[in-house]
């Protein structure tokens, strides 16, 4: 056989082959890991949600089943009201509040004391103006001290999310939520 060339079989894949394969991978990847992170934050909403609806669901029954006036506070440690909702707020207080001050006294005993959990980037604004202290207080009816419904809104601090959950308390003392998407008209603040 005068100049045979031999025919070899080749497998495999060239390199540009590989190269595209590997970034169309990442983008699908990439993709995946911003819709993941989206699910983690709204869990986490959710969850901080929950414990802040149960939490004024137990100060509302307890107003009624005591017939005295019980009141929710922010809290940065277990004894302690604070100030206002705040990103520092890492729960939250049910006391008796018996002079119905908004403060948590001496002579005012705590209920439940509930520590927010780790939900991360999370911050809790009280969005009521026309309230001058955090204290979210049910009367023995059951009924929210004051005229005016009370918002709180629990927002993600990142980018990676545009939800956020506001928990409304009217002033029959109904508490229900709301999510929302940033961007909608509605901003967190």
């Amino acid at each position: 056989m005068k100049g045979s060339i031999s025919k070899r079989n080749t497998v495999g894949f060239t390199l540009i082959e590989l190269l595209i394969t590997i970034a169309v991978g990442a983008i699908i990847i990439s993709m995946a890991a911003s819709s993941f992170n989206e699910v983690i934050y709204s869990t986490k909403l959710k969850t901080a949600r929950g414990m802040l609806v149960n939490a004024l669901r137990v100060a509302q029954h307890q107003a009624q089943y005591r017939s005295i006036p019980v009141a929710l506070c922010p809290s940065q440690n277990t004894s302690t009201c604070a100030t206002s909702w705040s990103e520092d707020t890492t729960g939250w207080l049910v006391y008796e509040d018996h002079n119905r001050d908004g403060d948590l006294d001496s002579t005012d005993n705590i209920i439940a004391i509930e520590q927010k959990i780790k939900v991360g980037n999370i911050k809790i604004v009280h969005g009521d103006s026309a309230i001058t202290t955090p204290q979210v207080l049910f009367i023995p009816t059951g009924h929210k001290d004051g005229e005016e419904q009370s918002e709180i809104s629990l927002c993600s601090e990142s980018d990676k999310t545009n939800i956020f959950t506001v928990v409304k308390i009217s002033t029959t003392g109904k508490v229900k939520y709301e999510n929302i998407r940033a961007g909608t008209g509605d901003e967190c603040n």
